[in-house]
């Protein structure tokens, strides 16, 4: 097991002073899960020639006003935030925002 462990370590070594991570398993299994990940969340990725992997994404907030006859004013009704910081389209978050807030009618169609 040492052994096996200690090959690895050198393999490893080797790549990176030859610069060529692409050659090592464990890198591009490690890589591809990181890269997917950050893709499904929505995030850019940039995979960089030396091998560092940088992902950007941004977090929607989405603000609800409405309008106060009584007052004659726009009112802030809901302020929701999407769930970690994915970068989601706003319009995606209305979306489900409206889905939710519809009440269900009690009658089977």
């Amino acid at each position: 097991m040492a052994k096996n462990s200690n090959q690895n370590k050198k393999r490893v070594e080797k790549a990176e002073e030859d610069e060529d991570l692409m050659s090592i398993p464990e890198y591009m299994a490690k890589s591809s899960a990181i890269i997917a990940d950050a893709l499904q969340k929505g995030f850019d990725v940039l995979h960089l020639e030396n091998g560092d992997i940088v992902t950007t994404g941004t977090k929607t907030i989405v603000t609800t006003y409405r309008w106060n006859s009584k007052n004659g004013k726009m009112v802030k009704f809901s302020v929701q935030e999407s769930p970690g910081s994915q970068a989601i389209s706003p319009i995606m978050n209305i979306s489900a925002a409206l889905k939710k807030s519809k009440k269900p009618s009690g009658k089977k169609g």
